[in-house]
């Protein structure tokens, strides 16, 4: 296996061939020490795809998918880049797990790379190894992120959405994850708001621009710039991820996405050490 550079201190690459031949309950414990695994050169019909990833636990589906009207209940998720869509679009996604929710559970995502332009370096698909970081966070952030309630609220036109609060871990063992959501950057298209308890709006912006500022430390983030044909593999457990914003008429990107949880047996055995 070809490993990442070491300043990164996570992240596995491994060889197209040797992902197909290794059984998933060791790319299971890889991804449980490194956090991510990328897959070069690799080939996937949409079918081969879902085959692929649902040997991994079971399938988070989405009800409706309009890029595949014959689907019921789609297990694979085109994301195609329509400036119109803000969470699969090619704006900036901010920093996130998936998931959230108790019917909305994601453990592995799934990012296979079916077409990309290269016409320029943005749309980078950006990972943050947030078990370090919070190690080693500075004590003023840490007394924010550990000890106040975080909040947030969808953005749906002119309908007010109900602040919901999020907690900033949830789980234990193996369900352990952190689910912190970073809010959009000032001036891009935005689906959800943030706040934090006791904190003014300003001191708010200020206190998640300090946070994304340690994450995105090189000691902690890797930033991945996608080519046709590749496959990346997140533990949603251990990352945190965003997307940068991309260019709305110069460049090509079409990932087929797909999203597994632990069947409920599995998920014993401690993750915070």
């Amino acid at each position: 296996m070809n490993r990442m550079p070491e300043f990164t201190l996570f992240g596995e690459v491994i060889d197209a061939n040797e992902i197909l031949r290794v059984q998933v309950t060791d790319i299971k414990s890889l991804l449980l020490r490194k956090g991510f695994i990328i897959v070069n050169d690799i080939s996937f019909t949409r079918e081969e795809f879902a085959m692929f990833f649902s040997g991994f636990g079971d399938v988070v589906r989405f009800v409706t998918d309009p890029l595949a009207p014959d689907y019921k209940s789609s297990d694979v998720t085109v994301l195609q880049g329509r400036p119109d869509d803000i969470v699969a679009g090619r704006g900036q996604l901010p920093l996130h797990a998936d998931g959230g929710t108790t019917d909305f559970i994601v453990d592995h995502l799934f990012l296979f790379a079916l077409e990309v332009s290269t016409s320029d370096n943005g749309g980078a698909t950006c990972l943050v190894n947030y078990r370090l970081a919070n190690l080693e966070l500075p004590e003023s952030l840490r007394r924010i992120l550990f000890g106040r309630k975080h909040y947030m609220r969808i953005i749906n036109g002119d309908v007010e959405q109900t602040w919901k609060e999020i907690p900033v871990f949830s789980g234990m063992g193996r369900a352990f994850r952190m689910m912190i959501y970073f809010p959009f950057d000032e001036g891009q298209p935005a689906s959800w708001e943030c706040a934090v308890e006791g904190l003014t709006t300003a001191e708010c912006r200020q206190y998640y621009r300090d946070l994304q500022a340690f994450y995105r430390q090189p000691r902690y983030y890797y930033r991945h710039y996608w080519t046709q044909n590749q496959l990346l593999i997140c533990d949603n457990r251990l990352m945190l991820h965003e997307r940068e914003p991309y260019s709305s008429d110069g460049q090509t990107r079409i990932l087929m996405r797909g999203l597994t949880r632990e069947p409920a047996d599995e998920l014993s055995g401690d993750m915070r050490s």
